[in-house]
């Protein structure tokens, strides 16, 4: 039996988005690829791969450190997708931000807050994994809701995914609006094609 060489490599990551109001869908941006794995998802792969535990003292070209949302450097362990009721330091989060995606970006440029007050989004809870196999390809998949309760539209143009870390980042093409009491779905899915 001979076995198939394959380069490791971070894998596909894709984004769907969809606006609801009164129960209807009002835009649907099918599923399509993420633009950007940020710095930190690669140091805390390798870091998984070669076991790292000291983190240099510098972010940045040429070092082996990831920067956290808090700005405090270090190595990410790892990364989950998950983010509770209210987090806004988890899971899938949405900002008003429009700066260009950069690999070291480390936090959404302008996070939109969570609550029910003007210029925000109330965070739910993630919905539960998905996870699917077809001919040799997983696919996992996260989606998590966020309401607009706020009085007024709020345009979304960038979307990622905090883990303490950020760990993807997408700027939107086109900002994304969501009306007073319209509610946003946010849907990020990773493939990995593991078929001998």
């Amino acid at each position: 039996m001979s076995i198939k060489a394959r380069t490791i490599e971070m894998p596909p990551l894709s984004i769907a988005i969809q606006v609801f109001k009164d129960g209807k869908i009002i835009y649907d941006m099918p599923i399509r690829p993420s633009h950007s794995w940020m710095r930190n998802a690669y140091i805390c792969w390798i870091n998984n791969l070669g076991n790292k535990t000291s983190a240099d003292v510098t972010f940045g070209e040429g070092y082996w450190t990831g920067k956290n949302i808090g700005a405090g450097l270090g190595i990410p362990a790892s990364f989950e997708w998950d983010g509770g009721l209210a987090a806004e330091a988890s899971g899938i989060v949405v900002g008003t931000g429009t700066d260009a995606e950069d690999p070291l970006n480390y936090i959404l440029t302008t996070r939109i807050a969570h609550g029910n007050s003007a210029g925000q989004l109330y965070y739910t809870a993630s919905e539960t994994l998905v996870q699917s196999w077809v001919t040799g390809v997983v696919t996992m998949s996260r989606s998590r809701y966020f309401n607009n309760n706020s009085g007024g539209s709020i345009t979304v143009n960038e979307v990622g995914v905090y883990s303490t870390y950020l760990v993807c980042r997408d700027k939107l093409g086109t900002g994304v609006v969501v009306p007073d009491t319209g509610q946003l779905k946010i849907t990020y899915s990773a493939s990995c094609d593991v078929s001998p």
